[in-house]
């Protein structure tokens, strides 16, 4: 887990491509969680007790935690903001095109806790459209949860 916070925070990718003649994914995660293995006795000492085709260190698993990793963030987000200083805050989405002509669009919410002005970043997505009911129904999906 710590793997893939790191490789997030310092935003680099996890995965890279798979190599076909020996049918290995190479990326980031895999050879830090390699290197991590042989600087930690303990964990590499875990690691030999796996059964091979154990799928921890899967695409899908990384995803798991990244996904439960977003939702301690945002649960902490919610409590922050619970207790703020203020019951209301501000939604801001904006918006930029990219070099394949696609909109990233990010979702920051503002508060105000303890005296302090906060900004947290609640998502960031590509979509093709730029209308109001694309701004829209991203704001709901990611409000909602």
């Amino acid at each position: 887990m710590e793997v893939i916070q790191f490789l997030i925070v310092n935003e680099l990718a996890l995965r890279g491509n798979y190599i076909l003649e020996e049918e290995k994914e190479q990326g980031l995660f895999q050879n830090l969680f390699e290197y991590t293995c042989m600087k930690d006795p303990n964990l590499n000492e875990v690691l030999t007790h796996i059964p091979q085709n154990a799928t921890y260190r899967s695409p899908e698993i990384q995803n798991q935690i990244i996904q439960a990793m977003v939702q301690a963030v945002r649960s902490s987000i919610v409590k922050d903001i619970n207790e703020s200083d203020v019951k209301w805050f501000t939604l801001m989405e904006d918006g930029t095109r990219d070099k394949n002509n696609r909109e990233n669009i990010a979702l920051a919410i503002r508060y105000v806790k303890d005296g302090v002005v906060n900004e947290s970043l609640l998502m960031v997505k590509t979509t093709e459209n730029l209308d109001a009911a694309t701004f829209t129904e991203l704001t709901l999906n990611t409000h909602g949860k």
